[in-house]
């Protein structure tokens, strides 16, 4: 028997000691995430250009496959119920294996473009489990003090594998060509992602048993009749709507006014940095203060962040300041959705209602994008849309502090092998 954590125990080594008892689930549960669906939108831009060259399509039109996620968001709360009932180690290795099948599919996509987007849509809905949605699951069950800095670690996995499955995808695509990349991404899913994922879950079986398998909350039926649960819904939507909107054109408003074209591409450097940071700090600081003043405390600096932007484009410390700013709220973003559907709603039918939470944060992203997109051509410059964003972060952080304490949630004992994770 690990030591069981205590309230009482002080909270810096309740970090250490938790992370000690508990970094077989948490390592594997991250590299699992990084060898799962993420590895699409991580690597998507290596298989741009092939495809324009290769069928002729545009640019929009190959980028409008990432539209898809939307539609497989609306899958979530199902994928999420079936994880709840059956348990991440019943259903992300299946989801591993469905997503090795739609890289398949991408693989053999003609010159018709929906054949591309109905691949997509495959390794999408089918890889549901292969994301936060299962694995977020896995950090709720096996951390009890330090869950917010265990999500920032989990979610960290899809950068560090992206990191050393890049270059080595590239490599494939330029030797061979862009079909050879997918069913090596394939492989990856298959032959990393399934036994990781079998992994992660049976580690946290593992813990799950050490703690009693102590569950509380509610049902997703009971949550969507919550107040909280919808002034979640919108304070997601709020967030990623200009946080994706700036980050998609994070390097355009600083061109052309005055700022080298260097200097202007050093600002995604920076960008990703926030985004590191920001998941970090705040994982950190939700374990030891009220999450929801974290979150208003993050997108204020980010709407400080967006006006610093619109106004200073040509001081290269400022702009970078602004960057930074909005990159810690974009990296904040998914962890606090997580903490804060586990922390409001309980971990009874957690998975359900983190999968319902998604298709907000998962609709945010193509309006956003647009929603700069067309300021921008409307007006001739990001001015408008950057004011815009920091209006609708500063609304977002109003939403959070609606959200009022954690509840006392309900906590029951679960019978032996009903909530295997």
């Amino acid at each position: 028997m690990k030591p069981s954590m205590d309230q009482s125990e002080p909270r810096e080594a309740s970090l250490w000691h938790e992370l000690a008892a508990n970094w077989r689930p948490l390592a594997s549960s991250a590299l699992a995430l990084g060898c799962g669906a993420s590895l699409f939108g991580q690597l998507f831009s290596i298989f741009v250009t092939p495809l324009e060259d290769s069928f002729g399509w545009t640019l929009a039109q190959i980028s409008g496959s990432l539209s898809m996620l939307v539609v497989a968001t609306l899958l979530y709360p199902f994928i999420g119920r079936m994880i709840d009932r059956k348990g991440v180690r019943a259903v992300a290795p299946v989801s591993a294996m469905m997503l090795a099948v739609g890289f398949v599919f991408a693989s053999q996509a003609s010159d018709a473009l929906w054949t591309f987007y109905v691949a997509v849509l495959v390794l999408m809905a089918g890889g549901g489990a292969t994301t936060a949605l299962g694995y977020s699951r896995i950090i709720g069950d096996t951390f009890i003090h330090n869950r917010g800095f265990a999500l920032a670690v989990m979610l960290s996995g899809a950068a560090i594998t992206s990191m050393v499955f890049a270059p080595v995808v590239a490599l494939v695509v330029d030797v061979y060509d862009w079909r050879a990349g997918f069913l090596l991404l394939a492989g990856i899913a298959l032959f990393l992602g399934t036994p990781l994922s079998y992994l992660a879950s049976g580690h946290a079986r593992e813990q799950a048993t050490e703690n009693g398998e102590i569950v509380g909350g509610f049902e997703l039926r009971e949550v969507v009749r919550k107040r909280q649960f919808w002034i979640l819904f919108a304070a997601i939507f709020f967030t990623g709507l200009p946080v994706i909107g700036i980050s998609a054109h994070v390097s355009a408003p600083f061109e052309g006014r005055g700022l080298a074209a260097t200097s202007a591409a050093l600002m995604v450097s920076v960008l990703s940095m926030g985004v590191i940071t920001g998941r970090f700090l705040t994982g950190f600081l939700i374990d030891r203060l009220w999450a929801p003043g974290v979150a208003t405390f993050v997108l204020v600096l980010a709407a400080i962040g967006a006006l610093t932007i619109a106004f200073s484009t040509t001081n290269v410390l400022l702009a970078g300041f602004g960057v930074l700013m909005l990159g810690m709220a974009q990296g904040a973003e998914l962890d606090l959705i997580a903490f804060l559907a586990m922390r409001y709603f309980g971990m009874r039918a957690y998975s359900a209602i983190y999968g319902t939470l998604m298709i907000s944060f998962a609709f945010a992203l193509p309006f956003g994008a647009t929603m700069f997109g067309i300021l921008y051509d409307s007006r001739g410059d990001y001015f408008a849309a950057l004011l815009i964003g920091a209006g609708l972060l500063v609304f977002a952080a109003f939403l959070f502090r609606l959200l009022g304490p954690y509840p006392a949630l309900e906590r029951t004992q679960s019978a032996h092998g009903q909530t295997a994770r």
